[in-house]
């Protein structure tokens, strides 16, 4: 069942005219309470020393600055988060004043600046603070020697110097017993050993807004540790060594805990050797290795060899490795010889009464070594039958002398690169007077190393043609000798016949003259 009110017109007015009245006064209360400077919910500007605001030594927050030239002595409401001396309740909530604000009237929570200087004015606020110009209107506190993490802020300046001076002195008592110290600070980060204690002292910059705690950190002290007793070198490997030069090693690593034989490692010039032998006796371990030898040389340079190693509980120290530098030399590449000698014969006008036999003669020489090398001279000593006047055609400005041929070189002649060859001639042309064996032998002569010998034999028998008899000289008698011989040719069969007939007479012959003188001699007996 709904219920009607009536209202008259005069009723309706009476309530939009109260309606009115309490939107205006609430309103009006909203404005009034915006605009009060004393509060006890402060905002964050006015709990903390923002524009406007007296400051005294404690100065403003970042962002301001105590300007003297403001002089201020304004008071406000304590703060309930303000971290000063109480100033009474409000709501049942103490109430404090900020650092540098004291106490005037608890009952209206009052808070005057204690010796106020000046009023916080944000940095860039044009009027210069009285004593001169700072060089930063912001300026962090750099003590020499601090011990703080954290840096200050500094709100008031104290003429040109600014911000300056070391903090007070401020240092913890120390560790309990059993502990020592790992450092002071008031945030110290030293590893999960290293614990804050209770021991602190407080710190305080009269320039800066920054008191702060330092602490005593501790860490539980250091136990005796083990460490690697020592090594010595009993063959070292140092100097200059020449090539393919035999290079050992060897060198004792010595421990009361015994060595750790897969903790040695070797290094020649940083890579890791695996050919060592390792002797392991008790206490004692030999280390040794060859390096080089004849049949596999280390490359010519320099060298660093080291090694280290731990002890069995797993210690290493700088006694426990040794090091050591050395060099091999470059390959010293020598030369090697070989010499030979040939000799060719060309008979001239053979099968004529005066032939001669032409004897050429080469001489070979060449270094077969793989380094460069020199020969000064070629010395080549000719048969005795050998006469200047047969000699021509000598090679390279040899010189024939007291039955010798001579090449001295000189400057590039006598230099012979590896697998070089040079060759060297002559001619000697024997008259048929003089034809035989002939033998010389030539030598070589190295600037070092032994002489080199070589042999060349041969016999100059150019054929020579038989002179006439005066017998057959003219051309009838041989026709005629001829016809004979042809005639002959011819009868040879009846020429055969009568040579048997006469042989067969012949014996008849000897056979009777023999029964006769057998007769004879039996007659006689």
């Amino acid at each position: 069942m709904a219920v009607r009110i009536r209202l008259t017109k005069k009723a309706k007015i009476i309530i939009l005219a109260s309606l009115m009245l309490i939107l205006a006064g609430t309103g009006g209360y909203l404005l009034w309470r915006v605009n009060q400077d004393d509060t006890v919910a402060p905002t964050d500007s006015d709990a903390s020393g923002g524009a406007g605001v007296c400051c005294n030594a404690a100065g403003c927050v970042a962002g301001y600055k105590c300007d003297t030239s403001k002089p201020c002595s304004a008071c406000e409401t304590a703060y309930a988060n303000a971290a000063g001396v109480s100033c009474g309740k409000s709501n049942g909530v103490t109430v404090k004043c900020r650092n540098g604000f004291d106490c005037k009237n608890s009952s209206t929570h009052e808070c005057c600046p204690s010796n106020p200087l000046g009023t916080c004015v944000k940095v860039d606020d044009p009027v210069a603070p009285i004593g001169g110009t700072c060089p930063d209107s912001i300026k962090a506190c750099e003590w020499p020697n601090t011990i703080m993490s954290n840096t200050c802020t500094c709100e008031q300046c104290n003429g040109s110097n600014g911000c300056s001076g070391n903090p007070p002195t401020c240092t913890p008592g120390g560790c309990p017993d059993g502990k020592v110290s790992c450092g002071d600070s008031t945030n110290h980060d030293g590893g999960s050993d290293c614990v804050k204690t209770s021991v602190s002292c407080a710190v305080y910059h009269p320039d800066c807004n920054n008191p702060s705690n330092i602490y005593r950190y501790c860490k539980p002290a250091p136990s005796a540790t083990n460490v690697c007793d020592s090594g010595a070198w009993v063959t070292k490997p140092t100097g200059s060594y020449a090539y393919c030069a035999p290079i050992a090693y060897s060198a004792t690593a010595t421990d009361s805990d015994g060595i750790d034989q897969t903790s040695i490692a070797v290094k020649l010039n940083s890579v890791v050797r695996s050919s060592i032998t390792k002797s392991n006796a008790g206490t004692k371990t030999t280390i040794s290795e060859t390096l080089s030898s004849a049949t596999n040389c280390l490359t010519p340079g320099s060298y660093t060899l080291s090694m280290d190693w731990k002890d069995t509980k797993g210690a290493a120290s700088s006694n426990c490795a040794l090091s050591t530098t050395f060099t091999v030399q470059p390959e010293v590449l020598n030369p090697d010889w070989s010499l030979t000698k040939g000799v060719v014969e060309k008979c001239v006008e053979e099968n004529t009464t005066n032939p001669t036999s032409q004897l050429t003669y080469t001489i070979t020489i060449k270094n077969t070594g793989a380094g460069e090398g020199t020969i000064t001279k070629i010395v080549d000593s000719l048969d005795s039958k050998v006469l200047q006047t047969y000699i021509s055609g000598i090679s390279n400005s040899g010189v024939y002398a007291n039955g010798d041929i001579t090449w001295t070189l000189s400057a590039t002649d006598k230099v012979f690169a590896a697998n070089q060859s040079k060759v060297f001639t002559y001619v000697v042309t024997v008259p048929k007077d003089t034809f035989g064996t002939y033998a010389n032998t030539v030598t070589a002569y190295p600037a070092t190393g032994e002489n080199i010998i070589a042999n060349a034999n041969i016999d100059a028998d150019c054929v020579i043609e038989a002179p006439d008899t005066g017998i057959f000289d003219s051309i009838w008698a041989k026709v005629l000798l001829g016809v004979a011989f042809i005639a002959i040719g011819i009868n040879y069969s009846h020429i055969s016949k009568l040579s048997r007939k006469l042989y067969i007479s012949l014996n008849d012959g000897y056979d009777e003259q023999r029964k006769k003188n057998f007769e004879k001699k039996v007659v006689k007996r």
